[in-house]
């Protein structure tokens, strides 16, 4: 796929129809999969639209990064039980179990066991009411707090990868899950696949570019 572009002055000397990328007060941007002669110009995209694109994408993936953090916030594995188990942690169950930690009491805490399966995989049992004496549950407040910040300082990260990428495929390549950490309890997949880079092609509306036929 070839990008011209059109002097604004000469686009009434041309019809037919192609895909308008953009356009400026001088020229008009198309794409083409066939060679265009004059008066279409090889070109490139100018860099005001190059860089509006990379700033669009750019706020898309820090907002991707944003809601996949506050996803992973939802969800801690902790050993305070001797095991490992999955717990809840939305906003509501930190603070119930900020409540118990400071009236120091024994209580009932929602979670599920994570065990291996014959394949060796983990797997997460059901949601239940399990006791947890007053240390148990000052320790998960604890592995609380150190995940919240660990997760905080990951999302950090990343949104800095994002903020200095040079190309949208240099932001499209920064993902929230390495590849060794995949598919564990602890980590939120990013269900949803990335969007390929944004042209902004007007496909609704044409311009009368194409040019007139020549004798081969």
């Amino acid at each position: 796929m070839k990008i011209y572009k059109l002097p604004q002055e000469k686009r009434n000397e041309v019809t037919g129809e192609l895909k308008t990328i953009t356009s400026t007060p001088d020229f008009i941007y198309v794409r083409s999969e066939e060679d265009l002669p004059a008066p279409f110009v090889a070109s490139e995209l100018p860099e005001s639209y190059i860089k509006e694109q990379l700033d669009s994408q750019k706020a898309k993936r820090i907002n991707d990064m944003n809601q996949i953090c506050d996803k992973a916030l939802e969800k801690l594995r902790s050993n305070t039980l001797g095991t490992p188990h999955l717990y809840n942690m939305t906003k509501e169950d930190q603070i119930n179990l900020l409540g118990l930690m400071i009236a120091g009491v024994d209580s009932f805490f929602r979670c599920a066991e994570i065990t291996l399966g014959v394949d060796g995989r983990e797997e997460i049992g059901a949601m239940q009411n399990i006791p947890h004496n007053k240390e148990q549950l000052k320790t998960l407040y604890e592995d609380a707090l150190k995940f919240k910040s660990a997760t905080l300082f990951k999302c950090g990260q990343k949104k800095e990868l994002i903020a200095n990428a040079k190309d949208i495929l240099e932001v499209l390549s920064v993902r929230w899950e390495d590849k060794k950490e995949e598919n564990t309890p602890n980590h939120s997949e990013e269900n949803t696949q990335i969007p390929p880079p944004a042209t902004n092609e007007q496909t609704n509306q044409t311009a009368k570019t194409t040019p007139p036929e020549v004798e081969k």
